[in-house]
C-alpha cells in the first residue's frame, strides 16, 4: 500500500519545474480509513505493516530495545529526579543523532541515491537568510536537539511517572495478555489518527504562525527537516510502545 514514485516527466503539466519526482495520486492510505473496507487489502496492508522492515517495526525494535537496555536504569520512576530526567534526554539525544544524523550523512554527504526520491534535486535550500545560524542543517539540528528532544523527553518521562504513581492507568501482560496484545497491534492505527488530528490542529492560523511555521520553512527537506516537529506533534512512535512496555515494570514500584 505504499505510494508508488514517478519521475518530474510523468507529472501534470501544471507542476512546477523544480520538483524532481512526486508520487502518483492519489496517494494509498491505511485501507482501515478508506470506506467501504476491503477487508483483504486491512489484512494484506497490516501484514507488511508488522512483518517487513518498516517505520512501523523499527521504532517497536526500538521501544523493546530502549526499555531492555535502559529502562531498567532509571529506578523508581515514581519518584521524578534529574538524573532521571538527564538519562532519557541524553538516550532520545543520542537515538535522533544516530537517526537523523546518519540518514544524512549518507544521503546528503554521501549521496548514496544520488536526486532519486529527492522532491528536489538540489543538495541544500537556497535563502539561507530564513533559517536560524543562516543554515538549513544548522538551524533544524539546533531545533531538533534543542527543543524537539526535550519536548520528546518530557512527554516520556510524564507518562512514565504517571503510571509509576497510579496517577494514570496500566495494563501488564500477565495480567490480561490477549488485551496488552490488542493495544500493542492497534498504536499504529492510533497513532495516525492523532497525527492526522494534531496536524491540522498545528495548521490553524495562531498555531502555525507561531509554532508549526518553523518547520514549514523547509521546502527542500532533509532527514533533520522533520524531528524538528516533534515539540508539538508528539511524533516518536517509540514513547507510546514504551510507555505499553513499562506497564508491567512501573506496577510493582
Amino acid at each position: 500500500m505504499s505510494a508508488k514514485i514517478s519521475s518530474s516527466k510523468t507529472l501534470n503539466p501544471t507542476t512546477r519545474d523544480e520538483w524532481n519526482f512526486a508520487p502518483e495520486v492519489p496517494i494509498g492510505n491505511n485501507p482501515l480509513f478508506e470506506w467501504p473496507w476491503n477487508f483483504k487489502n486491512i489484512l494484506t496492508y497490516h501484514r507488511d505493516y508488522w512483518l517487513t522492515l518498516s517505520e512501523v517495526s523499527i521504532f517497536l525494535f526500538l521501544a523493546v530495545a530502549g526499555w531492555f537496555l535502559h529502562q531498567s536504569q532509571l529506578g523508581d520512576i515514581s519518584q521524578l529526579e534529574w538524573g532521571l530526567a538527564a538519562h532519557v534526554y541524553f538516550r532520545n539525544f543520542i537515538l535522533l543523532i544516530m537517526f537523523a544524523g546518519g540518514l544524512h550523512w549518507l544521503l546528503n554527504r554521501q549521496k548514496i541515491q544520488g536526486t532519486d526520491y529527492k522532491y528536489v534535486a538540489q543538495f541544500g535550500h537556497r535563502g539561507g537568510g530564513r533559517f536560524s545560524f543562516s543554515n538549513q542543517v544548522h538551524d533544524n539540528m539546533f531545533w531538533s536537539l534543542a527543543s524537539g528532544v526535550l519536548f520528546w523527553s518530557f512527554y516520556e518521562i510524564l507518562v512514565f511517572w504517571m503510571q509509576a504513581s497510579g496517577r494514570a492507568p496500566s495494563l501488564s501482560f500477565a495480567e490480561n495478555p490477549a488485551l496488552f496484545i490488542a493495544i500493542l497491534l492497534f498504536t499504529g492505527v492510533w497513532i495516525a489518527f492523532h497525527f492526522y488530528w494534531v496536524h491540522r490542529f498545528l495548521h490553524l492560523g495562531f498555531m502555525y504562525k507561531h509554532v508549526h511555521a518553523l518547520h514549514h520553512r523547509n521546502v527542500n527537506v532533509g532527514p533533520w527537516s522533520g524531528s524538528q516537529c516533534i515539540r508539538w506533534s508528539m511524533r516518536s512512535i517509540s514513547v507510546p510502545w514504551r510507555s505499553i512496555l513499562s506497564c508491567h515494570r512501573t506496577r510493582s514500584m
